[in-house]
């Protein structure tokens, strides 16, 4: 997972993150695509789904709201 905290750094922006998963067939997600979810889709929602693939099942992180289909 790479990615920025801050969409827009001058106004500190949490919004609209740009991430990158690598390594995503190790762990069963497809690759090769460029997925654009929902605005205001916490990024939290993809690292609860990443936790599932890495056998470590949570019911919340942070502010998700529910795990993203990765």
């Amino acid at each position: 997972l790479y990615g920025s905290g801050m969409s827009n750094s001058n106004l500190h922006l949490p919004y609209d993150v740009p991430t990158i998963v690598f390594g995503g067939s190790t762990f069963g997600i497809k690759a090769g695509r460029h997925v654009r979810h929902p605005k205001g889709t916490p990024l939290t929602n993809l690292q609860l789904a990443l936790l599932d693939k890495m056998g470590l099942s949570e019911d919340r992180f942070g502010d998700s709201t529910g795990r993203l289909e990765i």
